[in-house]
């Protein structure tokens, strides 16, 4: 059975308030103490924004050479909904630099780059909703991911420690990481069909 109205609804406030448990409970960092806590929602609703965008680009890619051009409101689906939770991940970002190092450094490399990239893929996001054809959504949903790689997978790191998780001491830190991604991921599962069910009612 459909949940519409209110009831949809549930699902990402029941989401949201898990992974507001989850980070409440996990543990604190030697060196960040308990302002990792941002970090946690930051590196899960990244890694989950980045996921979907990987995915709406590699499908962007099958789109194409199979033809299956049905698959085109699904990508754009997961292309949107992937940009979205990314944003909200360099949201979470800035709030982390504020409690964490005292100040947000928009010159930071991989910051600079984030922003960058945002910048650009809302543009082509958009230009993908104007032109609205299946060959232009699958298109420009693997370029948006091609950008994801250049600009932001080849920046500097200068204050972005390269693996967070797996430099990590703690076990339970690690699963944190984990748990938020997996939140993350939900949440954006959900806005993905969500989008979906909007576009087909048009």
């Amino acid at each position: 059975m459909r949940m519409t109205g209110a009831r949809r609804w549930w699902i990402p406030a029941c989401l949201v308030l898990l992974g507001a448990v989850v980070v409440w409970v996990a543990p604190a960092e030697r060196s960040l103490g308990a302002g990792i806590r941002w970090v946690y929602v930051h590196v899960g609703l990244v890694w989950a924004g980045t996921l979907a965008l990987a995915i709406a680009g590699v499908g962007g890619v099958v789109c194409l050479v199979s033809q299956r051009m049905a698959m085109a409101s699904w990508i754009s689906a997961v292309a949107r909904a992937g940009l979205a939770i990314f944003a909200l991940g360099i949201a979470f970002s800035m709030i982390a630099a504020r409690v964490n190092w005292g100040a947000v450094f928009l010159a930071e490399p991989r910051m600079a780059a984030s922003l960058r990239f945002l910048a650009l893929a809302v543009i082509v996001q958009v230009a993908a909703g104007w032109i609205a054809r299946p060959r232009a959504t699958a298109s420009l949903a693997s370029l948006t991911f091609a950008l994801l790689l250049w600009d932001v997978g080849g920046a500097e790191l200068v204050m972005h420690p390269r693996d967070p998780v797996r430099t990590a001491t703690s076990a339970a830190i690690q699963w944190t990481f984990a748990c938020t991604f997996v939140i993350a991921t939900a949440l954006t599962a959900w806005t993905v069909v969500t989008l979906r069910a909007s576009a087909a009612s048009r």
